[in-house]
């Protein structure tokens, strides 16, 4: 049957997206952008997908998801994400009927989102438990499951403890290792559920929340990246603590620059580009973070061409974990509303990152970002 590839595919991203959405709110918050965009995209692929069949059932195995008798490409990242949340429900199969539209589609995600909340009844989707099917986590499974990012605290908690952290670097010089831990962790777990196809977006106004939910996101797109280019666990784990505290310095910046609503003039940017150096100078003093933040710190403003701040001595040469966080952080704030402008469309975003690439950007490194962490999906549908 021609049209069976395409069924195949579109369930598969429908799925990806339905789980992307409960990441999101779990990061962010339900009213995020992000939540909306991946809602609308699961629904789309449904809609699609149902034109063509009327009805589209998907059962969770032990170690796969299927489609009638085809495994979805999806299978390994949505057993331990949107599967795992409806088997404690008592349900691992859905079907999904013609007619299914995005509000049932929200009631049924805004339920799955929700600790303790059953399974609503929507026409047109259905939950069942499949006598005699093995499913992931079962005695005798195989299928290892991967962390959750559900049992978290909220994105605002997130928010006040990164900055609690940060003030106490700035005044005590010591660091609090659960908090940087927790919170690697859950964004560790939020990548690894959605398959490293995670670009936030944010809808900020003040520059508190600038700082800490930009920073949040340079966290999620650098673990994303740095599990694309295949950086073994601990390394990942280092980058995100990293892409959090990257920015700490700013704490020592004048509060009049730092809190300014506009653009700096030349005096006050040559001030602010001080703080890698005030950055790297806290965490060196700091214990209990990873040597590798303490460069990234450093090296996070510093372009391949020897161009950028702080000055680099000849023959210097930047860390890799410093070049992914600063590909997150550059693509975040162009994607990122401010005070005094607009968050810019995904394309033209990608176009800066892509003008500077070998100058500002390796590469390489830069095309996997692109196809691997933002996705050819999410510049389509931007």
């Amino acid at each position: 049957m021609n049209d069976a590839p395409d069924i195949v595919r579109l369930a598969d991203e429908a799925l990806r997206a339905m789980q992307a959405s409960l990441v999101a709110r779990d990061l962010y918050c339900a009213e995020h952008p992000a939540v909306r965009l991946h809602e609308e995209r699961a629904a789309a692929s449904l809609s699609a997908a149902l034109a063509a069949q009327a009805e589209i059932g998907v059962v969770a195995f032990e170690d796969r998801v299927v489609l009638g008798n085809t495994p979805l490409p999806a299978g390994r990242e949505l057993l331990p994400g949107l599967f795992a949340r409806l088997r404690e429900r008592g349900s691992h199969a859905l079907l999904f009927r013609r007619g299914v539209d995005l509000g049932q589609l929200r009631t049924v995600l805004a339920a799955l989102a929700a600790p303790g909340a059953g399974l609503p009844d929507v026409p047109g989707i259905a939950f069942a438990h499949v006598d005699g099917v093995r499913t992931s986590g079962a005695a005798g499974g195989g299928h290892a499951p991967l962390p959750t990012p559900r049992q978290g605290r909220t994105p605002r908690a997130q928010s006040e403890a990164l900055a609690r952290l940060w003030a106490m670097l700035r005044e005590h010089g010591q660091s609090q290792p659960d908090v940087v831990d927790s919170i690697v962790a859950e964004i560790c777990a939020a990548v690894a559920v959605c398959g490293g196809a995670m670009a936030p977006l944010a809808e900020l106004k003040s520059h508190d929340e600038y700082t800490f939910v930009h920073t949040i996101n340079v966290g999620v797109l650098s673990a994303a990246l740095a599990e694309a280019v295949g950086l073994g666990t601990e390394l990942v784990h280092d980058v995100t603590a990293g892409a959090l505290l990257h920015d700490v310095g700013k704490q020592a910046m004048p509060p009049e620059i730092l809190n300014k609503n506009g653009q700096l003039n030349d005096e006050e940017l040559a001030i602010m580009r001080r703080h890698p150096v005030e950055g790297a100078r806290m965490l060196y003093g700091a214990r209990h973070v990873p040597d590798t933040a303490r460069i990234i710190a450093l090296e996070h403003h510093m372009h391949i061409d020897g161009t950028g701040y702080p000055a680099q001595p000849p023959g210097w040469r930047i860390a890799l974990q410093s070049q992914i966080v600063q590909i997150a952080d550059v693509f975040d704030a162009l994607r990122t509303d401010r005070p005094y402008r607009s968050a810019m469309p995904l394309d033209g975003a990608l176009a800066i990152l892509q003008k500077n690439a070998g100058k500002w950007f390796d590469e390489q490194l830069l095309a996997v970002f692109i196809e691997r962490v933002v996705g050819a999906r999410d510049r389509a549908a931007a």
